[in-house]
Parts: structure tokens; C-alpha cells; sequence
């Protein structure tokens, strides 16, 4: 029920999008309405999965086990779950939930201090998370106002229902990783704009924030050699070494003990699959699952380096970054062997940004690997289908050859109505 009304405010907002754009600028009071009315509808769609428990992942258990490791005063890389004994309710409570009991945790230190932070409880996790969520959407309100788009596109990330589930009812860290890679950017943009003296305070912040974002989750290092393009040359060689400096920092306390987590690191990165049709193609056709995932690699690799080599060459400004940004998140989503759902947060953030028609598309086919839970739930048994994982593959990928074809055809038509 809940997901179907914020399908139907999401169909409505987009509405009023294109209607806007269809007639004129709004007033800046109209803006800030439109605003406030979008950050009240996000807060309390997200108060509807506050006092639920996590039902579509249990990856939280993990989360507060490690919050509770902390503030018991242990090292939460020291050992893993299912070899530490306890005493305290509240981690006797947790410790037959955690899944993967024998592996110790993988989630880097500013993410440790996170669940620390929330006092170990799922509501205070939940609550932290909506929190850092609703600043991610003051975040793309700026960064709407200074693109110059509809206020109302902010609607594609505050109702969008993979986020609510991700967040609010999932309450998975990707949220928190990437509200603070929407902060360093915004603090970005701000250094673009503001006077010499207040410049490396902005610089500085901005490394702040996207040092905590890789911290929290390792995947954010993909957007430092782009924020790193957006920023005046006066000024990258400080963002460098404070984002380097604010690494170390975060990582020292957990010291050795830390190197621990590089096992599962590298569990992870060798075995851990789910729903990445693409890998299952090519492990199938090359017959070895290694070389798939280095070919993988490789090719997202070449993505990656070719758009940044293209924003330095031909000079990067914000709207191009975005666009890179974007079709970056897109191609990694179907190249990854593991595609997990909250994999997209991160393209869904910059939809209103930058939105394509197989950006969107894919943020909502994406939900479609949540049906081995359902599965699960009902039989026991955990399943996936290689049928859905195929569709969350087509689909983004048909619309993307659709609207290519429509821009064909229009610009045919032009040429030809041009020779009349």
C-alpha cells in the first residue's frame, strides 16, 4: 500500500515537472513552496517505515552489532560475530540475525562511527539515516536552483519508492555514503562561485565530506577525479591532500585490527553475485566466472577513464559532470556481478540532475531482484530467477535503443523539411 502511494504522488509530481517547464520560470516563493511541500512529503512517507523492522535485507543487524562492538569499547574488526562471546541483551539479541556470522565486518571506519552514533538501536539508526536523507534533498534543491530546472524534479529522489525502501525501511548505509558526496559537491559548486578568501574553507569542506562518503562505503572513490575536475586548479591540490589526510585519520584508530576486513573484501570482490545477467552471460559463454569479472572490469574501467579523459580535454562544468556521472552509475549497475538494489541509490540521486529515460527505467527495474525475498519468504529457499535479471538488464537497455531511434527519426524529419 505504501509503495503504491508513493507511486502515485511520484506520477503527480512529474506531472506538475512538465507542466512547469511547458509554462515559464516559477518566482522564488514558488520555488520555496514547491520545497517545502516536497521535504514534508518526503519526511513523512519516510515516518511510514520508521518503527517497522527491516524486512527486505538484514544487512541492519550487521550495522548495529558493529555500532554496539564500539561503543562497548572493542574494535568491531578484531574477530568476527560468531566467535566473540557476549553477555549484554542487546547483543545476544543480535548475534543469531547477522548474516555471514563467520566474516568480520566490511564496512570502513567512518561508517563504524555512524552506527556508534546511532546508540546501536534500529530506530536511532533509522532516524540518523532520515536525517542525512533529507539533507540530500536540500542538497538537490541547490543544485536544481543553480541548474536552472523545476523545483518539482527533486520529486524523482524524495518519493522515489527504491530509495524510501532502502532507507527508511531497509536503513541501509548507502544513504548516509551518499548524502556526503552530495555535500562535497555542493561545496564544489559553492567554491566555483565564492569570493578568493572563502575558497579553501569550501575546498576543505568538500574534501571533508567526500573523505567520510569513502569512508562510509569504498564506492565514492569513484566520484573524486570528477568533483576533483569541477574544482578551480588553484584549489585541487589542498582537496587532495585533505582528502587523503581525512582518510588516514578515519582509518588509524582501527588499527591493526583493520586489515582484517580486507579477507572479506576480497570474499567479496572473488564470489559474492546476484542478479548481474551480463556476468552470468559471459561466465556462461567464457566458461570461467574470474574472467568475466576481469573483462567486466576492464570495460567499466574504459568507461570510466573515457569520460574523465573527455571532461578534461574539453573542460568540465557542472552539467557535463553529471551527465558522465550518470551514464557512469548506469554502466556499472549492468555490468556488476552483484547488483544489489541499493547499488542504484546513487543513480537515483542524480536523476533529477541529469535524468535519461534508461536512468529512470533502470531505477525502477532494479526492484525487480527483490522477488527471490518474496520467494524466500514463502518457501525457505533462496532463489534467484535468471528471467528477472534479464529484464532488469533489457529494460534500461530498450530505452535507451528506443529513445536513440526517436532522436534518429526527428532529426531525419527535420533534414527532410529543411530541403523543402
Amino acid at each position: 500500500m505504501a509503495s503504491a502511494v508513493i507511486v502515485c504522488l511520484l506520477t503527480l509530481l512529474c506531472y506538475l515537472s512538465a507542466k512547469h517547464d511547458a509554462y515559464g520560470q516559477m518566482g522564488c516563493r514558488q520555488q520555496r513552496r514547491v520545497f517545502y511541500l516536497l521535504l514534508l512529503l518526503a519526511l513523512l512517507v519516510r515516518l511510514m517505515f520508521l518503527m517497522r523492522p527491516a524486512e527486505l535485507s538484514d544487512d541492519v543487524y550487521r550495522y548495529l552489532w558493529d555500532g554496539l562492538q564500539l561503543l562497548s569499547g572493542y574494535n568491531p574488526y578484531a574477530a568476527a560475530p560468531q566467535n566473540i562471546a557476549v553477555t549484554d541483551s542487546a547483543r545476544l539479541f543480535l548475534q543469531p540475525l547477522i548474516n555471514h556470522p563467520q566474516l568480520v565486518t566490511i564496512y570502513p571506519p567512518a561508517a563504524q562511527l555512524l552506527f556508534a552514533v546511532s546508540g546501536g538501536t534500529l530506530v536511532g539508526w533509522k532516524l540518523l539515516l532520515c536525517l542525512l536523507d533529507l539533507g540530500s534533498c536540500v542538497v538537490l534543491a541547490q543544485l536544481l536552483l543553480r541548474l536552472g530546472r523545476s523545483p518539482w524534479w527533486l520529486s524523482i529522489y524524495a518519493l522515489h519508492p527504491l530509495v524510501v525502501l532502502e532507507g527508511a525501511a531497509s536503513a541501509h548505509v548507502d544513504i548516509a555514503a551518499l548524502s556526503f558526496v552530495l555535500f562535497s559537491l555542493w561545496f564544489v559548486v559553492a567554491t566555483n562561485t565564492a569570493a578568493c578568501h572563502r575558497r579553501p574553507i569550501l575546498t576543505l569542506l568538500a574534501a571533508l565530506c567526500l573523505a567520510v562518503a569513502v569512508m562510509v562505503k569504498l564506492f565514492p572513490l569513484l566520484f573524486v577525479p570528477f568533483i576533483y575536475l569541477l574544482l578551480p586548479p588553484q584549489q585541487r591540490r589542498l582537496f587532495v591532500a585533505v582528502l587523503g589526510i581525512s582518510c588516514v585519520a578515519l582509518v588509524l584508530p582501527f588499527l591493526p585490527q583493520i586489515v582484517n576486513a580486507t579477507a572479506t573484501l576480497q570474499l567479496y570482490v572473488a564470489n559474492w553475485e546476484f542478479s548481474g545477467y551480463l556476468f552470468r552471460w559471459l561466465r556462461s559463454s567464457l566458461n570461467s566466472g574470474l574472467a568475466a569479472r576481469l573483462l567486466l572490469l576492464v570495460v567499466f574501467g574504459l568507461v570510466v577513464a573515457s569520460n574523465w579523459w573527455i571532461l578534461r580535454r574539453h573542460g568540465a562544468n557542472l552539467r557535463s559532470v553529471l551527465r558522465s556521472c550518470l551514464a557512469i552509475l548506469l554502466c556499472f549497475l549492468l555490468l556488476t556481478p552483484t547488483l544489489h538494489p541499493w547499488y542504484a541509490l546513487y543513480l537515483t540521486a542524480f536523476l533529477p540532475l541529469a535524468a535519461t529515460p534508461s536512468a529512470i527505467t533502470m531505477s525502477w527495474s532494479v526492484l525487480l531482484s527483490y522477488q527471490v525475498v518474496a520467494g524466500y519468504r514463502l518457501s525457505g529457499l533462496w532463489q534467484e530467477s535468471s528471467l528477472l535479471s534479464f529484464y532488469i538488464f533489457l529494460v534500461p537497455v530498450a530505452a535507451s535503443l528506443l529513445m536513440g531511434g526517436v532522436s534518429l527519426w526527428r532529426k531525419r524529419c527535420q533534414i527532410r523539411w529543411a530541403r523543402l
